[in-house]
């Protein structure tokens, strides 16, 4: 890419708001996901987690210098380019702790003459009093309701981001395998019974086949969607612990045999996240997972091994290892509904 300074110049920012968003510029400019940034930091011997450039670069103050070093780094910057960025930013911190110059001496204030008694009165004084104790009871009553995990029905009042949360409707009907609707749902390998699920501590989004009593992130089909190449597909939408609403796709809408299957932001992976769900009877009665952008079907090829990746493949009626089932998922585990 293009070393950065011709049009992002880092030296034109004279506050950090302006710094944060030529940096979001820069982000914007390489085209490459969080997830994507957080594995090219990663390989550079740099630590930038995925939620933390979402937190940077939502914000307007001034990031670390190891972000802003890792950042620019794995946009494709060179040595020169990434040091005129640390620059800048010393400079605003240099700024910032300058104290402000002092103007030239003006005359005294004149000094009007006050009421001639500053004493509060009586009544004024208990409704003061009294007006606090009520502000502070509110507070209290407030936090309380805020911040209890869930109501008697199980529904959590708050995540973690402070907004209010629900069950989802339109579950798949697991009777008769038709998966026309939104709703919670757990995919599972048909052959091995195990879910699909992200690995804990690893945050690159890599799908696996693993037992379905830790498996994470929750899941949910999004509204049938009108392939460009005819039918019907869908998005499978995920909501991360950490990282929020994403969806699943084939890693940087790779077209090649064998290309991992990933959760990432929604729109990272184009096409490359809408999937047919064919029924199929054989060998077991379920569904195969196929890509519309490739073609390819999703899958597991180790199918007795716990943490197997899921890959994509040539579609083949005979392997087990396509076969999906897409069911509602249980309720202490349903997401919130993701639009």
């Amino acid at each position: 890419m293009p070393d950065g300074t011709d049009d992002l110049d880092p030296g034109s920012a004279e506050t950090p708001t302006d710094l944060v968003g030529l940096l979001r510029q820069l982000r914007d400019r390489s085209g490459l996901s969080f997830r994507r940034i957080e594995r090219l930091a990663r390989a550079a011997g740099d630590n930038l987690p995925a939620s933390t450039l979402a937190t940077m670069l939502g914000r307007n103050t001034l990031p670390r210098e190891e972000l802003v070093r890792a950042l620019t780094r794995a946009c494709g910057e060179s040595p020169e380019s990434v040091d005129r960025w640390l620059a800048a930013r010393r400079r605003l911190v240099d700024a910032a702790a300058m104290p402000p110059t002092a103007g030239p001496a003006g005359p005294e204030p004149a000094v009007l003459p006050g009421p001639p008694d500053r004493r509060p009165r009586p009544g004024l004084l208990l409704l003061a009093v009294a007006t606090g104790a009520v502000v502070a009871i509110a507070a209290v009553l407030t936090g309380w309701w805020l911040s209890r995990p869930a109501d008697r029905d199980g529904t959590a009042r708050t995540g973690p981001t402070g907004t209010v949360r629900s069950a989802p409707t339109g579950d798949v009907d697991p009777g008769t395998r038709e998966a026309g609707g939104q709703g919670a749902t757990r995919i599972r390998v048909a052959h091995s019974g195990l879910c699909l699920s992200e690995r804990a501590g690893r945050g690159d989004g890599q799908v696996f086949q693993a037992s379905c009593a830790g498996a994470f992130p929750a899941r949910s089909l999004s509204a049938p969607i009108t392939a460009s190449g005819g039918g019907i597909s869908y998005l499978i939408r995920t909501d991360h612990p950490e990282f929020g609403p994403g969806c699943m796709g084939i890693r940087e809408g790779s077209r090649k045999v064998g290309a991992r299957v990933e959760d990432d932001y929604c729109g990272q992976e184009g096409a490359g996240e809408q999937f047919h769900l064919d029924p199929v009877e054989s060998p077991r009665p379920g569904f195969r997972l196929r890509l519309v952008h490739s073609g390819l079907c999703v899958t597991v090829d180790h199918l007795d091994a716990e943490w197997a990746e899921l890959v994509q493949r040539p579609c083949d009626p005979g392997h087990a290892g396509q076969v999906f089932l897409v069911e509602p998922a249980p309720p202490e585990i349903r997401p919130a509904p993701l639009r």
